[in-house]
Order: structure tokens, then C-alpha cells, then sequence
């Protein structure tokens, strides 16, 4: 099955430099698209996933800002 994850994220005065998902409890990670970032602004964000087996699974997202 395939699955869109979809999220925001905010940095701040700062803007949004990557968005990464993982969804083996943060062993791997895969990056996110969104679009155009901007200082104060909220960033939607998605990412296609596809599931390879039945069972549990533990999601995280991490957000990066610009400069860290």
C-alpha cells in the first residue's frame, strides 16, 4: 500500500531548509518536498510512502532551519 504523508513545519525568523521523515522510529530517514520557504512562514510539506510490510510502525519528522 502507498501512503502521502503530510505535515507542516516553522522555523521561526528563520526559513524551513529540509524536512526529513522516517518511519522505522528514526533508523533511516527520507527527505520531504514542499515548496519555496519563507522567514516566518509555515511550510507544507509531503512525502510518498510505501509500506512493505503489515505491523507496527513508528513515524517521526524532523525539521531543519536555515543555518541548523
Amino acid at each position: 500500500r502507498r501512503f502521502t504523508l503530510r505535515g507542516a513545519a516553522w522555523a521561526g525568523e528563520n526559513r524551513v531548509a529540509k524536512v526529513e521523515v522516517s518511519t522505522d522510529g528514526g533508523a533511516t530517514w527520507m527527505a520531504a518536498r514542499f515548496g519555496d520557504p519563507k522567514p516566518y512562514s509555515w511550510v507544507l510539506w509531503q512525502c510518498e510512502w510505501k509500506l512493505a510490510r503489515a505491523g507496527e510502525h513508528r513515524l517521526a519528522v524532523r525539521a531543519t532551519a536555515a543555518g541548523g
